[in-house]
């Protein structure tokens, strides 16, 4: 077993469906695609990419986990979509051919060879399909205003609103 499949075995043993290598910078960029729950919050990914990576630096490699507040400027989206996770829709998620737009994200940065090669790219499959741009309340969607959203996700009394993902009809 390589040392991609040996991350990729602990990275699942710690709850991601998919792991994917891409080159990034001068190094290699892991990102893992986590199912959304209610039981999976954002410190708590933090916390097992973290530990991911220190797996990686017992090993003897250079490992950083990319915090889920701060990603210094990557878009973990874009990095996905490139590693052939999936494509980036209409509302702006990434959507997974398994889980739809109900995922989340994470990522280590390391100098361990971890690239497999497979890299294909997922078919956008908005085309068409336009309900979450419909079902957006404040029309952020449509007008591609992601600070619009933001707002409107503030005054709401819950953490954030899901609409654009619960409507989405890709991969139920």
């Amino acid at each position: 077993m390589d040392i991609c499949d040996k991350i990729a075995a602990v990275a699942k043993s710690h709850g991601a469906s998919h792991v994917h290598a891409i080159p990034f910078k001068d190094k290699n960029a892991l990102v893992m695609v986590f199912q959304a729950n209610p039981g999976l919050d954002l410190s708590e990914l933090d916390s097992i990419t973290e530990r991911i990576a220190k797996d990686i630096r017992r090993k003897g490699f250079f490992a950083r986990a990319l915090s889920t507040k701060d990603w210094e400027g990557v878009s973990l989206r874009a990095l996905a979509e490139s590693a052939g996770i999936g494509f980036i829709g209409k509302s702006g998620l990434l959507i997974t051919e398994i889980h739809g737009p109900r995922v989340r994200l994470s990522c280590i940065v390391t100098d361990a060879n971890v690239l497999n090669g497979q890299f294909k790219r997922v078919e956008n499959s908005c085309e068409g399909c336009s309900a979450c741009v419909v079902s957006c309340p404040v029309g952020a969607l449509a007008k591609r205003d992601a600070e619009l959203c933001k707002e409107f996700t503030q005054r709401m009394e819950k953490a954030r609103c899901t609409i654009c993902i619960d409507v989405c009809p890709y991969s139920r």
